[in-house]
């Protein structure tokens, strides 16, 4: 049996309000976020699952803001009440805890986090926080785990769903639809339209080329990386 099911069954009598921000790249997600923040810094707290992203959009980690490391850290944390106890501080300033590129969030994290929300809402001296997750799950996948959306909490935040359509990165309209294909599995249809707008294809890397190269495979890139900074003058550090 899990550790989690045998803690005593928690009242469910404020459950955290479940938010869903979507939309494909491009679309405006993390600057809609931040500019609601920068707005009412009540409106929530922001906690991105990677640095990248938590440095673009001006926050900290989620691990960094709830103090775990990995999912067996935040299961002991909330069953030792440490994780409660930092909701329920966050929760005097702040209405919703947001979740910035959950996409890679574990759904076991997510369901721990739902959890320890349901008992830091217990507290009546303040408003129940809400738990608002943002992200693209046609992007960056979670790293050995579960998808968010296999979390048995996720038919909440499906019901509540706000859904970003345009795209403020490119203003090319048929790059846009090639992009669209490509991110839904359609490489034949992208490709198309990509031969259409000029593209010129490569079957080999260039590397004298100092522009951005995308291979498909995460061992390719390490070694087209490698090769480049072999190239790069000065000590290796």
């Amino acid at each position: 049996m899990d550790q989690l099911d045998e803690v005593q069954e928690l009242s469910w009598e404020r459950p955290p309000a479940c938010e869903f921000l979507c939309g494909v790249a491009g679309s405006g997600k993390t600057t809609l976020i931040r500019e609601r923040v920068t707005a009412d810094p009540t409106y929530g707290i922001i906690g991105s699952t990677t640095g990248i992203s938590a440095v673009n959009i001006g926050a900290v980690t989620l691990n960094s803001l709830l103090r775990f490391f990995d999912t067996k850290s935040l299961r002991d944390s909330f069953l030792q009440g440490h994780l409660t106890r930092t909701l329920h501080t966050l929760a005097k300033k702040h209405r919703r805890l947001i979740v910035e590129e959950v996409s890679m969030m574990d759904g076991v994290q997510l369901d721990i986090l739902y959890r320890a929300l349901c008992e830091a809402n217990r507290y009546k001296e303040t408003e129940p926080m809400g738990l608002m997750l943002v992200g693209d799950f046609a992007q960056l996948p979670p790293v050995n785990a579960s998808w968010a959306f296999e979390a048995a909490c996720w038919p909440g935040f499906a019901a509540h769903v706000e859904r970003l359509d345009y795209i403020w990165r490119q203003d090319d309209a048929m790059f846009i639809l090639a992009l669209n294909h490509a991110r839904a599995g359609r490489g034949v249809a992208a490709v198309g339209i990509l031969d259409a707008l000029g593209v010129t294809w490569h079957s080999q890397r260039d590397l004298d080329f100092d522009g951005t190269t995308i291979v498909p495979k995460n061992d390719m890139v390490s070694r087209h990386n490698s090769m480049i900074l072999d190239r790069m003058p000065g000590n290796r550090h």
